[in-house]
C-alpha cells in the first residue's frame, strides 16, 4: 500500500507520548501544569491516523 504521507509514524509515536505521557504524569505525580498537552497529543493521534488513512 502506497502511503501519501509517511510521516503517519512520527505523529502517532509524537502523539502517543505526549498524550499517554501527560495523563501518566498527572495521575502519578497529581500536578496538572502539563495538562494542556493532552488535547495537543491528542490531535497528533487523530491527524496520524487520517494520514495512515489517506
Amino acid at each position: 500500500m502506497f502511503l501519501l504521507f509517511p510521516q503517519s509514524g512520527s505523529f502517532l509515536a509524537l502523539g502517543m507520548v505526549l498524550f499517554c505521557g501527560t495523563c501518566y504524569y498527572h495521575a502519578l505525580t497529581g500536578k496538572s501544569e502539563l495538562r494542556w498537552l493532552t488535547p495537543v497529543g491528542g490531535s497528533f493521534l487523530i491527524v496520524g491516523w487520517l494520514a495512515m488513512i489517506l
